[in-house]
């Protein structure tokens, strides 16, 4: 039972000076893990989430976290028919230009902020405990991209052509 752990370790945290704690890494662990998505809760992992952040709480410690790190994504849900997982950082730099992306992106962080933790009675976006929230951790896209002969590049050489043609009128 991990609930006499997460006690255990929020009170070890508040006793050594801690007034902060960062979920990282751990979107991953929250989800139920189906053929065709990546963004829907697993009520079992969020239930032990809920309580040790109630423990936390309840010691005065607050929160952070951000709504994407690693969460596996399956290439089926942003392009029908292709198989296996979207990398980490593939994810991340196709968030501003692929559509499919940026809603998979919103749909988690919409379940996620809206999931109603039983233990507080509050939703996450509610809770003054989830003090910060990262939209997506370490996103910064390069120059490189451009340069990729891959999904991700062709995406970005689209959208750079459509917002010179919409500035200045021409590609050039």
């Amino acid at each position: 039972n991990p609930k006499p752990q997460s006690e255990e370790l929020a009170e070890r945290l508040l006793r050594i000076g801690y007034n902060t704690v960062r979920f990282h890494h751990h979107e991953n662990d929250l989800v139920l893990h189906e053929k065709d998505s990546s963004v829907k809760l697993n009520p079992q992992n969020m239930d032990m989430f809920d309580y040790f952040f109630n423990e936390l709480k309840k010691r005065g410690i607050y929160c952070t976290t951000d709504m994407y790190v690693s969460r596996v994504v399956l290439r089926t849900e942003l392009w029908p028919g292709e198989t296996g997982r979207v990398e980490m950082s593939e994810f991340k730099l196709l968030l501003p230009v692929c559509k499919e992306a940026m809603d998979n992106w919103k749909a988690f962080s919409r379940n996620f902020l809206t999931h109603k933790n039983p233990y507080t009675g509050m939703t996450y976006a509610e809770d003054p405990c989830l003090a910060w929230i990262s939209m997506v951790n370490e996103n910064t896209p390069s120059l490189n991209i451009v340069r990729q002969q891959t999904k991700v590049g062709e995406l970005w050489r689209q959208a750079w052509k459509a917002w010179l043609l919409d500035k200045y009128g021409s590609e050039e």
